[in-house]
């Protein structure tokens, strides 16, 4: 796959029409790709306050956990006791971010979740830090709709072409110490 510059009602982004493949080691451990364009028909205008109702979201097009859960219907999910415990969430990013955002996020929200569930992984060196406010985004919500779930994020440098060849030798690199501890 191929990322290359395009340019659509003045806005330039990356893209890709190429279908996805990923090696089947790590192929049926996925659901779906997503993410692998920076289009955005929005311009942002915001201005970040500090959070002074946990329950009341702050800006244009604010959601809060509620919101998602009657949005995507997960209550039913939640009747039947299902938040999250025993399953991991992968993210695949390309900017770092700090997990005690997360963290506040939580507390703030009065979402009660699992201690110690963020782990970090650094994909062919890692990334910086532009776009963080996106990961952290993502890290949140879906931490918030999933409270005892783990969340693994895989953070990579700006080639996300190069993203499915170090995802497969992460997973190997973690099968083989998985295997070791069982043995």
């Amino acid at each position: 796959m191929t990322l290359k510059k395009e340019s659509y009602k003045g806005k330039v982004f990356h893209g890709t029409k190429d279908n996805q493949t990923l090696p089947a080691s790590i192929g049926n451990e996925l659901l779906c790709i997503l993410g692998l364009s920076d289009y955005s028909s929005f311009t942002a205008h915001s201005v970040k306050q500090p959070l002074t109702d946990s329950s009341v979201p702050n800006g244009p097009l604010s959601l809060g956990t509620k919101d998602l859960v009657n949005q995507y219907h997960v209550q039913p999910l939640y009747d039947k006791g299902a938040a999250g415990a025993g399953q991991t969430i992968g993210i695949v990013t390309l900017a770092d971010f700090n997990t005690d955002d997360a963290y506040t996020y939580w507390q703030k929200a009065g979402i009660n979740v699992k201690k110690n569930r963020i782990t970090k992984t650094n994909v062919d060196g890692g990334s910086g830090w532009d776009g963080y406010d996106e990961t952290s985004l993502d890290v949140e919500q879906s931490g918030a709709l999933a409270p005892q779930a783990d969340i693994h994020v895989f953070i990579g440098r700006t080639r996300i072409q190069d993203l499915p060849m170090h995802l497969q030798r992460q997973s190997m690199k973690t099968r083989q110490s998985r295997s070791r501890l069982a043995g």
